[in-house]
């Protein structure tokens, strides 16, 4: 994926999307940081140890001002590499277009150009600014949240190890099945916009022979065939996306049952694992985002 970005774009602009993904790792580690740091700052506030809790706080306060500060200039060279991908792929699809035969547009080549220049660009434009980040977020935060928790007890770390495999697995099978869906929704919305370019195109005879309110057969049969792969995209993604929520609770469930036999045993004071507690929320946090990212 990014070296097809990377094709797409100039030599400098190539350069920004790399700096673009280092100052995302960067940011997705940053924030991982901050979330491990909350861990002693909670414990010290609910030991009511307030300087310690203060000393803490100033910690995660500094890595959460550093971390406004990168995150706010990857994302805005993310929207502007998208902006340029969106310009040299309308420029690639111009200049291809001026080049072709008339007769080339006849039949559904028009409608489903007219996908490709609209929807089709908007969609990798967002690469940089939407997916990628997500993609980082996902992997990075939540290694850093759980190399965090191994340095606060192996165990509770071991525990939330032991359910990343079933959550990429539930996530990669979210993505899998609205994948499938995609596929047939996108040439049902392509099919939809040669009907309606056809329609339009032939008003003058069909308002001759009467045809003007009824509209046409092929016309009405893509759209409800639009309409149909719409609720089939629907119902693939819902199954996913709860299978995915099954398996967070499960992790949570994983941890909790872990953490509670620690504390009860005296291995983990309660403030700690409590903590700890908020900490396994967001690592499991960054990966539902991106398994909704995927099943959309």
């Amino acid at each position: 994926m990014i070296r097809l970005l990377t094709g797409l774009l100039t030599e400098e602009y190539g350069a920004r999307l790399r700096t673009f993904l280092r100052l995302e790792v960067l940011s997705a580690a940053l924030a991982g940081l901050c979330f491990v740091l909350m861990v002693p700052t909670l414990d010290a506030a609910l030991r009511e140890d307030t300087v310690e809790a203060i000393r803490w706080l100033a910690t995660a306060g500094t890595v959460a001002i550093v971390y406004a500060v990168v995150g706010y200039r990857s994302k805005a060279l993310g929207y502007e590499v998208g902006s340029t991908v969106s310009r040299g792929l309308h420029r690639r699809i111009g200049d291809k277009v001026v080049r072709l035969p008339l007769g080339w547009f006849d039949g559904p080549r028009t409608g489903t150009l007219a996908q490709l220049a609209t929807g089709g660009v908007t969609d990798v434009m967002m690469v940089p600014a939407s997916l990628a980040r997500a993609v980082i977020v996902g992997v990075v935060t939540p290694s850093v949240v759980v190399a965090g928790m191994f340095l606060f007890d192996w165990r509770l770390g071991l525990a939330a190890v032991a359910t990343l495999p079933v959550l990429v697995v539930m996530a990669r099978t979210a993505g899998a099945l609205s994948k499938r869906a995609n596929r047939r929704t996108h040439a049902a919305v392509s099919e939809a916009n040669d009907r309606i370019m056809e329609f339009a195109s032939r008003q003058p005879v069909l308002r001759a022979f009467g045809r003007s309110i009824d509209g046409d057969e092929r016309l009405e049969r893509a759209l409800i065939e639009q309409r149909d792969a719409s609720r089939s995209l629907l119902l693939h993604v819902v199954p996913g996306l709860t299978g995915v929520m099954a398996a967070v609770q499960i992790a949570v469930g994983l941890v909790l049952i872990v953490g509670t036999n620690l504390a009860l045993g005296g291995d983990v004071s309660v403030a700690e694992f409590v903590a700890l507690l908020v900490l396994t929320v967001r690592f499991i946090e960054p990966i539902v985002l991106a398994a909704e990212l995927l099943g959309s």
